[in-house]
């Protein structure tokens, strides 16, 4: 049984002196439409992070550290615990491919998480860099 689509939330955190975020901004958020996983945008800009929900689960350890901006989160709001994490964006058709590979492990954890209460969480890295063809 899977939980109700409103308990997960992609959380993206971001920096106004990243230009891999600014890129994302200009081309991600306003054609974001997936109402069942609602996008909540943290801004650490200034080191200063106004989202005191997200503080609160970083400083009892809900969330881990970050290593690089942006950094995109599922959040499972019902067991306050962070399912799938990845950072950076080349575009947005591969940004696109990690949700849809996050989605998948989200609900695969959600339901082992229900099943048998071991409820992990999984970082799919960051985006890989494109490679020279051969």
């Amino acid at each position: 049984m899977a939980m109700p689509a409103q308990a997960l939330e992609l959380l993206v955190v971001t920096a106004n002196w990243c230009p891999v975020c600014a890129r994302w901004i200009d081309e991600i958020p306003e054609f974001y439409d997936d109402i069942d996983l609602p996008m909540i945008k943290i801004d650490i800009t200034n080191g200063i992070i106004a989202n005191q929900e997200y503080l609160e689960h970083y400083w009892e350890g809900n969330i881990k550290s970050l290593y690089a901006v942006p950094t995109f989160i599922i959040w499972d709001e019902v067991n306050k615990r962070e399912i799938v994490r990845w950072a950076g964006y080349q575009s947005e058709e591969q940004w696109y491919e990690m949700l849809e590979r996050a989605k998948l492990k989200a609900d695969i954890s959600i339901i082992d998480c229900e099943a048998t209460g071991l409820c992990e969480s999984f970082n799919l890295g960051p985006i890989p860099q494109n490679q020279p063809q051969d």
